[in-house]
């Protein structure tokens, strides 16, 4: 889990930034922001395992598929609101 949420991590970052969000922003400061936002979505899901696989003994496969969707919709979420959102001032922007 932890290798593979790393590879997406740097590729998504490449495909948001341009693709789905079309932002222009500092690629520095998004970029900080989106390893920031996925270090909390990375706890989420290991949260996610550990509760309720280690300590309620759910099946560790149903869990992750549901850690999946908790976790896709705060990933959204965060990037649209926070890690590229339209700058609204010129601090935003790298100088």
């Amino acid at each position: 889990m932890s290798v593979m949420y790393g590879v997406g991590v740097v590729v998504g970052f490449f495909c948001h930034r341009n693709l789905t969000f079309a932002s222009d922003g500092c690629v520095i400061a998004s970029g900080i922001k989106f390893l920031l936002t996925h270090i909390v979505g990375y706890l989420i899901n290991l949260s996610l395992l550990i509760v309720m696989v280690d300590k309620f003994g759910f099946s560790h496969q149903w869990v992750q598929a549901v850690a999946i969707v908790v976790v896709a919709i705060f990933l959204f979420i965060a990037f649209k609101f926070y890690v590229f959102r339209d700058v609204a001032s010129p601090r935003d922007v790298c100088e």
